[in-house]
């Protein structure tokens, strides 16, 4: 089972996100800003993956590979997602924001959890994966 840390400051968007993420093979957790997602980090050392809205990663930097001390064989998973900006934008994106992927939305809900499924599989989704 997958533990995924879903972040975003909008209360229906994040509603939203945990809805289509839900299945029986995942845990999804809900956090409505960045404190809240580190408090969520400091108490359970099982979280897989974070899906986040790039409006929420603005103006921080990302605390959670800093923040977190993982072995030399697990990494913090982080899918970017936003309205705001396309994918050809995705290389930037990982690179600014220090995330491993980043998807443009508006997209259909499977999409979506594919996009998750694979990076949670540390798959190659391209133009999306940096």
């Amino acid at each position: 089972m997958a533990n995924i840390l879903v972040i975003h400051q909008d209360p229906l968007q994040l509603f939203l996100l945990t809805m289509l993420l839900e299945s029986p093979d995942e845990e999804i957790i809900s956090c409505g800003c960045l404190e809240e997602a580190i408090k969520v980090c400091d108490a359970r050392a099982d979280i897989d993956g974070v899906v986040i809205d790039l409006q929420t990663l603005k103006g921080h930097s990302w605390p959670f590979p800093q923040k977190r001390q993982w072995s030399s064989d697990q990494t913090m998973t982080t899918l970017a997602i936003s309205s705001h900006y396309p994918e050809y934008e995705a290389e930037r994106i990982c690179e600014e924001y220090h995330v491993t992927g980043y998807l443009a939305l508006p997209v259909k809900p499977q999409r979506l959890r594919e996009v998750v499924h694979d990076l949670l599989k540390k798959n190659s989704v391209a133009a999306m994966v940096c």
